[in-house]
């Protein structure tokens, strides 16, 4: 079963859509989603 961070993946390459593009159009931030979505580290 496919994650969700990788099925976001293959219907992005399906579009075409880089990161950034994604970003945009969902409105978060370029570096949120190249982590998966997963939060960071706690400071």
């Amino acid at each position: 079963m496919a994650t969700f961070g990788m099925k976001v993946r293959q219907l992005r390459h399906g579009k075409r859509w880089s990161l950034r593009d994604l970003s945009g159009k969902v409105g978060v931030g370029f570096t949120y989603l190249s982590r998966g979505g997963e939060p960071g580290p706690s400071p």
